[in-house]
């Protein structure tokens, strides 16, 4: 849901909020061994909900200019990958994880787009990502059969935090 204000002529507010339900049912894992028996594991049942508001404002001080920021939040679940396949890609074997707890987002952003009278627009903004229980890929080791594939483990870190700056031009 979202909604666009007008405060002033050059002023607008854009006031939004998404809602997110993650179900995860009936989840079980099979695996065949080298000797051929099959071993299953059976996984909890798992649910979270999550409200994740977001704000920005638009400023136009000029026509050809826009001011922008905003704040929010974001929520990603586990894909089924990430959750239940143990994958060989190349020289890496990755294995995931039933206990993998979704990734909260805490994000803002400002930037600029200005309209030349070339017919060139130029922007650039500024972002920063504060992420909780971000699912990286931890390496834990080789494989025993072949030493020559990385073994990696998918985990949620306690925090992180990306940053950075995106540049746009359009002629």
């Amino acid at each position: 849901m979202q909604d666009q204000l007008r405060v002033l002529d050059n002023l607008t507010l854009y006031l939004g909020g998404r809602y997110d339900r993650w179900e995860n049912t009936g989840g079980f894992q099979e695996v065949v061994e080298t000797t051929g028996s099959t071993t299953s594991t059976r996984f909890e049942d798992r649910n979270q909900n999550s409200f994740n508001p977001k704000v920005s404002v638009v400023y136009s001080p000029f026509t050809s200019t826009n001011l922008r920021a905003s704040v929010g939040t974001a929520f990603r679940p586990p894909t089924l990958d990430d959750l239940y396949v143990n994958s060989v890609h190349g020289r890496s074997r990755t294995i995931g994880s039933a206990e993998l707890d979704p990734e909260e987002v805490f994000a803002w952003e400002v930037g600029f787009v200005q309209d030349l009278p070339t017919g060139t627009r130029i922007g650039a903004t500024y972002f920063v990502n504060e992420i909780e229980d971000m699912i990286f890929r931890r390496t834990i080791g080789v494989d025993p059969i072949d030493p020559a594939i990385q073994v990696r483990q998918l985990e949620n870190a306690d925090v992180a935090e990306t940053k950075g700056i995106e540049v746009d031009l359009t002629q």
